[in-house]
């Protein structure tokens, strides 16, 4: 399979978490994969999650009936 990248995306007005709990549990971060994956829909899996005051990193894995899209995403707070 072969992967690509987007451009960054900015997102303003967003609070930056406190916690790298409250980073990787933020029910509107799936929202926004999902946006950002035009709306694909199926079975997500986080693989990993960090966050380090400023940084997050997530690996998730969306699982279809038709085929497996791995997908991954740097968040910066500024």
């Amino acid at each position: 399979a072969m992967q690509f990248s987007v451009p960054p995306i900015i997102i303003e007005n967003v609070p930056k978490p406190a916690t790298q709990d409250e980073f990787c549990n933020d029910p509107s971060l799936r929202d926004q994969i999902t946006q950002a994956t035009n709306g694909m829909t199926g079975t997500w899996t986080m693989n990993s999650c960090s966050f380090n005051g400023t940084v997050g990193q997530i690996n998730m894995t969306l699982t279809t009936p038709y085929f497996s899209l791995p997908y991954s995403a740097t968040y910066t707070y500024r």
